[in-house]
């Protein structure tokens, strides 16, 4: 048939008519697909670098105004003097890192301020959307000291540091990933020094969000300059995943590349990502994107190309038709339509204009058709319902989470039946529960909404027949639908479907349409396929949530019960657990170390009497266990037995476990080692001893001067006189001499209580030892060898020259009484350096090491504990004073060092005397002057409260031809100075006086009205708070009482400085 239609002059004609036709539209079309591919390739390039290039530099922007924030925060000078020590900027601090978190939003996590070791001071970050101060701990073991650049190389302006992309952090339960950036900035004192750093820490997804195309087609990566990726795949690099196109994307800002071999049917945009002030540190941002997208409008021209070259076809084919068409008889019609049954059209009506046979025929013909099309429609239906149902399945079972899977029904439910709106409802008990809707005017107030199972109710009838229930008009059947919040919602037709897993009804699907009589059997149908699908993925993600939720729950036991053995291995505190009968149970790292038991070591059953002594353990098994069953705890005392042997104190608490039954199961125990708040106690009691005793000492030492000033001083005046015979000057010499040992022992009275007045100096102890070795050679004797060790670079430190020969001359002694049969003593000198929490009693820094050590019999136990106590001593009744010890001890204590002491019996002792070294050269000693002072001229204020003092010193001053003007206290003196309308050229005065006014406050003041006066204090006697005053400057000379007549008159000269 077809070679005879093809012969016929109707189709020749249409054939010409259409070779004529298709090569010329072919040509055009194909020519404006090639012009439009160019164009739209080329405005793709540009469009989409002017994308990335907004992208980058909008997130360029947000670091750069973190980084501002960040150095904003730097101008507060109360975070470098927090750092140097000022601790009351700390409050300050951390309010305004709360107020900074608060202003910032949801932009910073954490902010912390740390010293310049890196140990974090003073942090805050957001803790459930809420700015909170964190406590600081010891530092992280991945802490770096910071090393402080030199002074040439300090950056003049403050930069912001940007750690890389590091660290990980979960964001919630769930494990979600959230990225971090720590900024960083060093603090710099004025002189350029490192003193601290602060910290930011900085939520990096909003940044991300800013690069990454947020399209559904397009993949976007972040590498960093060395191609490892900051954003993308967990493994790999840029390197080994695009060897042919990394080099040119690492080595240039930006551009595009289009279909490259290591990426085949992608269109590649990628972009420099520069950090603001960070010029070795930038990530580039890489988009892919399909070829076929950016094809896309290209192949939209084509088919419109192709539309309209169909269309000029279709006219032409029309043309010839209409213009064959007269020529063409009633047959042709019919074949053709026979033909178009042949290749499948089934949809267009068979008509024919004939009345006779071919018309009868073509009638026949065209209703075989309509009825063959109606039944392939009809398989066509059940086709794709199966389709629909089947892709459904899929999509319910791909998840378990209950509301995306909720998302979904109502989604895929609209699929397969029409609807306006929708309700899932699952089973509570003996009621359906509304847990998601769509389409609803108020779904907010329907979640939640209950319906019984039981009674009247279109949810009820569902429940009892098991099967779907269609209502035709559903307000007329049940008036709940007039009622709130229905009532917003115009519902006619309803249709009830169950969700049954099984035998059991686990919920039920209501739709709605908003014309009556809408819901047919088949809609039943269809919808009870889609409910048996529904119920099944329903169940399963209830069975997910429930084991979801118990693994949760396991895990946060887990979790809490590791935090929890890790705070008590943690703890410097003894931690530990025992049964009933004293077995152990636990015991935590701390107490291992405590009762020298192994880490690894398996205590579990190990009995407590093997630590503790008997009499604590009579105490626990009697009055402390029965106590904590009774009142649930006790707290208390006892002593514990170390594995070696030694016996430890502690304090301890116990606390009595019990059952659900109420009986004691276990008891847990918290003991701290109390030996050193023990021998904290007894020092204080032995301090306070010797302060009692040096405050009398002090006392009595001070009048005790005074007495022996008028003594000495009267036995010179006479010694001076003429007509003395030899018996009275004999007398007069011996109570001078009584006078003198009094003075010295008033002296070490003074040293021991730490009330002398010393003159401090930066001195080196080599040159004080030096220039009294020969001194000592005759003072310890022959049968003792003197060996000295002296370190020739040794540091100099502050004190009193005088004081420390005296220390020196005292130990000397004392180890020479300790070897009556001969020996050898040994003076050492070193530096030496006190680390962090090396020592509790000396404070980390350098010292300079005093070492006397002898060879004698050594010091017992018993007298140990009392060397340093004033009037104790080991000699013989008259042999020793025991103040020896005692001043060597207060001389050291008020120059600010420590006296330690180590003996073994028959071996020797050895005494170590620590003093603080300092970064000054020695002082030069004075230099003797020759010359006869000429003090004739001079006036002289003389201030003293003690009539027969004062009376001495203006009749020894008088007597060299001084003027002297007296005053019994400062406030006198201070009118009489007021008054005085001749120059005073030196002031000399007591130090401790009543009235108000001390000697070194009166010496300020007159020195500030008259800057020439020369000051020269004198006293036997002065408080710590005299001895450390601020007001006494180097220019002032200072007389020790008791004084002769020439010393008086000697510190007269040296403090007027006059030569002849």
């Amino acid at each position: 048939m077809r070679t005879r239609i093809r012969s016929r002059l109707q189709y020749k004609l249409m054939l010409g008519f259409s070779m004529v036709l298709l090569p010329a539209l072919a040509l055009v079309s194909l020519y404006t697909q090639l012009s439009t591919r160019d164009l739209l390739i080329t405005h793709a390039r540009d469009e989409q670098m002017q994308l990335i290039s907004a992208r980058t530099h909008a997130a360029e922007d947000l670091l750069a105004s973190m980084s501002t924030d960040l150095l904003l925060l730097t101008r507060d000078s109360a975070m470098i003097r927090y750092t140097q020590g000022d601790g009351g900027a700390g409050d300050a601090i951390g309010e305004q890192f709360l107020s900074f978190l608060a202003r910032s939003g949801r932009r910073y996590i954490r902010i912390c301020l740390a010293d310049k070791r890196g140990d974090d001071q003073i942090c805050a970050r957001v803790v459930a959307s809420k700015p909170t101060l964190v406590p600081t701990g010891p530092p992280a073991a991945q802490a770096q000291p910071e090393v402080v650049a030199p002074a040439g190389q300090i950056v003049p302006q403050p930069t912001v540091q940007i750690a890389p992309l590091s660290e990980i952090r979960p964001q919630n339960q769930a494990g979600i990933p959230t990225p971090v950036l720590r900024y960083s900035i060093v603090l710099r004192a004025e002189s350029g020094v490192s003193v601290g750093q602060i910290t930011l820490d900085v939520a990096a997804q909003p940044i991300f969000d800013l690069l990454i195309d947020p399209a559904h087609a397009s993949d976007t990566v972040i590498v960093d300059e060395s191609g490892a990726y900051v954003v993308g795949p967990s493994s790999g690099s840029l390197l080994s995943d695009r060897p042919g196109s990394a080099a040119q994307i690492l080595s240039r800002t930006g551009g595009t590349i289009l279909g490259a071999e290591d990426t085949p049917g992608a269109f590649t945009i990628y972009h420099e990502l520069n950090f603001p002030n960070q010029e070795a540190m930038a990530w580039i941002v890489i988009c892919d994107l399909p070829i076929t997208d950016i094809l896309a409008p290209i192949n939209h021209v084509l088919m419109v190309n192709i539309a309209l070259t169909a269309g000029l076809l279709i006219i032409g084919l029309l043309t010839a038709y209409i213009l064959t068409r007269s020529i063409v008889r009633p047959v042709r019609a019919l074949a053709a339509a026979a033909e178009q049954v042949a290749t499948g059209d089934l949809t267009t009506p068979i008509h024919i204009d004939s009345h006779d046979e071919i018309g009868a025929l073509a009638h026949t013909l065209d209703r075989t058709v309509t009825q063959l099309s109606s039944t392939l429609a009809s398989a066509e239906g059940r086709r794709r319902e199966a389709e629909t149902l089947y892709s459904t399945a899929i999509a319910l079972s791909s998840t378990l989470d209950l509301h995306r899977l909720l998302d979904r029904i109502l989604d895929k439910l609209r699929a397969v039946v029409p609807y306006d709106s929708s309700t899932v409802q699952l089973v509570r008990g003996d009621q359906v529960e509304i847990i998601s809707a769509y389409g609803l005017a108020r779904p907010e107030k329907l979640i939640g909404t209950t319906f019984p199972l039981h009674g009247a109710g279109p949810n009820a009838e569902v429940a009892r027949l098991r099967t779907t229930v269609i209502l035709d008009d559903a307000p007329k059947v049940y008036t709940r639908f007039n009622e709130e919040p229905y009532r917003a919602d115009p519902i006619r037709s309803w249709l009830g479907v169950p969700l049954i897993f099984g035998e059991r009804l686990i919920g039920m699907i209501a739709i709605d349409k908003y014309e009556p009589g809408f819901y047919s059997p088949e809609h039943a149908r269809i919808a009870s396929a889609f409910a048996a699908q529904a119920a099944i993925a329903l169940e399963n993600a209830r069975l997910y949530e429930t084991v979801r939720d118990e693994l949760a729950e396991r895990q946060r036991s887990e979790q809490a019960q590791m935090r929890l053995t890790a705070i008590l291995e943690a703890t410097t505190d003894v931690v530990g657990s025992a049964d009933t009968k004293g077995r152990m149970l636990f015991l935590n790292r701390a107490g291992r170390h405590l009762l020298g038991i192994g880490d690894h070591e398996d205590i579990i059953g190990w009995p407590i009497q093997n630590y503790v002594l008997n009499d604590s353990l009579s105490q626990i098994f009697s009055v402390s266990m029965p106590a904590a069953m009774r009142d649930g705890i006790w707290s208390g005392e006892l002593i514990l037995r170390r594995s070696d042997g030694a016996e430890i104190p502690v304090s301890q608490v116990i606390i009595a476990h019990r059952n659900a039954e109420g009986q004691t199961e276990y008891f847990s125990t918290i003991m701290r080692d109390i030996s050193e708040r023990l021998r904290a106690d007894e020092q204080l009691r032995q301090a306070q001893k010797m302060e009692a005793v040096g405050r009398l000492a002090g006392g009595v030492s001070h009048d005790f001067n005074n007495i022996l000033t008028v003594i000495m001083g009267e036995c010179d005046l006479m010694l001076h006189g003429p007509g003395l015979n030899d018996d009275i000057r004999q007398g007069i010499d011996q109570i001078r001499l009584a006078g003198t040992r009094a003075a010295a022992l008033t002296r070490q009275l003074l040293a021991f209580s730490r009330r002398q007045v010393l003159q401090p100096a930066t001195i080196n102890l080599n040159e004080i030892i030096a220039p009294i070795e020969q001194m000592l050679h005759r003072l310890i004797g022959e049968d003792v060898a003197l060996r000295t060790h002296l370190n020739s670079s040794l540091a100099t430190v502050r004190a009193d020259p005088s004081q420390i020969e005296q220390v020196i001359l005292n130990l000397c002694i004392n180890g020479r009484d300790a070897m009556p049969q001969g020996g050898e003593l040994s003076i050492n000198t070193e530096n030496v350096v006190i680390g962090e929490g090396e020592d509790h009693d000396l404070q980390p820094g350098s010292y300079v090491l005093l070492t006397v050590r002898d060879t004698g019999e050594g010091i017992d136990l018993a007298a140990r504990e009392h060397i340093f106590e004033p009037f104790f001593t080991t000699k013989p009744r008259g042999k020793g004073t025991g103040l020896g010890l005692a001043t060597v001890h207060g001389i050291v204590q008020q120059s600010g060092g420590k006296i330690r002491f180590s003996s073994t019996l028959g071996q020797g002792t050895s005494f170590h005397v620590y003093l603080p070294a300092v970064a000054e050269p020695s002082a030069a000693p004075p230099t003797a002057s020759t010359a006869q002072p000429v003090i004739s001229r001079a006036t002289v204020l003389l201030v003293e409260d003690d009539d027969r003092v004062r009376h001495l010193a203006r009749q020894i001053l008088s007597s060299q031809g001084l003027t002297v003007i007296e005053a019994a206290n400062g406030v006198i003196a201070m009118r009489i100075c007021s008054q005085y309308k001749g120059q005073i050229d030196l002031l000399l005065s007591d130090i401790v006086m009543p009235g108000g006014i001390n000697g070194v406050q009166l010496a300020a003041q007159l020195s500030a009205m008259q800057p020439q006066i020369k000051v020269l204090l004198m006293s036997g006697y002065t408080d710590d708070d005299l001895s450390n005053s601020r007001e006494i400057t180097p220019d002032m000379h200072f007389l020790q009482k008791p004084f002769s007549a020439t010393l008086l008159l000697e510190k007269v000269y040296e403090a007027l400085a006059i030569s002849a």
